[in-house]
């Protein structure tokens, strides 16, 4: 059973929740707070113009995982119908992706979040 609390519009269920970023955004000065799940892996492009020209062969997997030793996320493919689950494993001090969802046509890049990484530090 979930507990859900309403907050503008937003769900929050029950779960280690985990800073994925602390910065300001600069025009405003209001500080961005964004939680993710324990166990997460969030896809990260570099950036483009336009999504036209992003390079979807090249994808960054930044894991938050405090208490862990797994972490997915999901992947929709331009052309794709699906989501793919992408599932990554603790493997020392890092995490690697198990097995590859895309059979090595993405050249995967694999970091840990900012918050685990000063965690890490501590």
């Amino acid at each position: 059973m979930f507990i859900c609390r309403r907050a503008r519009g937003l769900i929050i269920r029950p779960a280690t929740r985990i800073p994925a970023a602390g910065r300001r955004s600069k025009p405003e000065k209001i500080p961005e707070i964004i939680l993710v799940r324990d166990g997460t892996a969030i896809p990260h492009l570099a950036l483009a113009q336009s999504t036209a020209q992003m390079d979807w062969s090249k994808i960054e997997l930044v894991v938050f995982a405090k208490d862990t030793t797994t972490a997915k996320g999901l992947l929709f493919l331009p052309g794709d119908s699906a989501a793919r689950e992408v599932t990554l494993t603790k493997s020392g001090e890092s995490f690697k992706l198990d097995p590859d969802p895309l059979a090595g046509k993405v050249a995967w890049k694999i970091s840990l979040g900012k918050a685990v990484q000063n965690e890490i530090q501590k």
